[in-house]
């Protein structure tokens, strides 16, 4: 495993790496929609794709880059993530190549790489233009992106609840398909698909909600966060505003995940 770039171009970046290193052991079960959108990812992948060098960008525990070896069984798979806990915990699961690196300033050279796969990490950069920017420097011409990420209906129903308590910045901000095409296109990529698809997760209660989102690392890490420790009595007021429905099994709650799913590809020449 190598170490390479730097975590710190943004001061929260620091924070959201030691907060997915801490999860890389229990990140795989419990990040089940993550790990279906990856995999749903490289089905979306030409049946003709042909990639000697793939970049799985935001690789976290690496089992999408093992989905890609299996996938692409003659491709270079580089894992890059931003958490040295997850790389770390990658490569000892077997994962060859393992880089620590920050999506916005790659660690790489220039026109290295066939593919840029990134699955569900794209939310956690400051600016999709950057990360789209890199992404082409690294792409050698002709070559293609594929990514998933969170749009911006992701946890309305607490960021709602939330609202009831005060007007901190209690859920992570998500990138519009439109913010999207925008910076892809402002990157210079060509034949560009995105569109987002929603789902509703299931869970008996808050709590349970609040624990997995915990246990995967996902906590707000961005600025304009509440500076301060949210209290138990806080949190209540947040739990009784947050909507409850009736299951088939009593009382539960719904979550919604805005999944959007985009590719393109940089063109050998100019394509506007």
């Amino acid at each position: 495993m190598s170490v390479m770039g730097s975590p710190a171009i943004y001061p929260h970046k620091t924070l959201i790496a030691r907060s997915f290193g801490r999860a890389a052991t229990a990140y795989d079960a419990l990040a089940k929609l993550q790990g279906a959108s990856a995999l749903e990812l490289i089905e979306r992948l030409p049946d003709d794709l042909d990639a000697p060098w793939v970049l799985d960008l935001g690789a976290g525990t690496g089992r999408g880059a093992f989905a890609l070896e299996l996938a692409l069984p003659g491709a270079k798979v580089v894992a890059l993530d931003l958490a040295e806990g997850m790389m770390r915990h990658a490569f000892n699961q077997g994962l060859k190549t393992c880089l620590v690196g920050d999506a916005e300033s790659l660690p790489l050279a220039d026109g290295v790489f066939d593919v840029v796969f990134s699955n569900m990490a794209i939310q956690w950069c400051a600016s999709p233009l950057d990360v789209f920017r890199e992404s082409f420097r690294v792409l050698k011409p002709g070559g293609q992106m594929f990514f998933t990420t969170f749009g911006p209906q992701t946890l309305v129903e607490l960021r709602d609840a939330w609202k009831d308590v005060d007007e901190a910045v209690h859920v992570n901000p998500f990138f519009s398909v439109a913010d999207l095409n925008e910076a892809i296109e402002g990157a210079g990529f060509c034949g560009s698909e995105v569109f987002s698809r929603r789902h509703h997760l299931e869970y008996p209660d808050v709590m349970t909600l609040m624990r997995e989102l915990k246990g995967i690392g996902a906590s707000n890490q961005m600025p304009g966060r509440a500076g301060y420790l949210t209290g138990k009595g806080r949190f209540l007021k947040m739990m009784a505003a947050y909507p409850v429905i009736e299951g088939p099994l009593g009382p539960m709650i719904l979550a919604t995940f805005d999944v959007v799913i985009g590719s393109f590809y940089r063109p050998k020449s100019d394509c506007r």
